[in-house]
């Protein structure tokens, strides 16, 4: 066994989470087409999954998934509709990266 050590993964339980608001996702995608956003239906079940905390370290609450989980994420949200995938892509990079660099003070005041 190699001393290195290994890429954290969290499982699959938010890709599943992503598949299961496909059939909600395809629904409002018209929708949200026409009025150049998200609807307040997907933003609420996105949220509710937590698909917006999925490169949030964990240590401060996020699901901190490796790349290869978040871009399965990404591409099962954006084969249901393209914008949502990019939404949640812009989204989960612009929460990850603020996250990782609040210090260790701050991501102890989580909450």
């Amino acid at each position: 066994m190699s001393a290195t050590p290994r890429l954290h993964t969290a499982g699959s339980a938010l890709l599943d989470r992503a598949r299961e608001l496909r059939p909600l996702i395809e629904r409002e995608a018209d929708t949200a087409e026409a009025q150049g956003r998200l609807t307040t239906p997907v933003v609420d079940a996105l949220h509710k999954a937590g698909l917006f905390s999925i490169w949030v370290p964990a240590p401060i609450g996020g699901a901190e998934l490796s790349p290869r989980e978040l871009i399965a994420v990404f591409e099962e949200l954006s084969s249901a509709d393209p914008s949502t995938g990019w939404v949640v892509m812009a989204t989960t990079l612009e929460n990850g990266t603020g996250g990782a660099y609040l210090g260790a003070s701050r991501a102890d005041r989580r909450g």
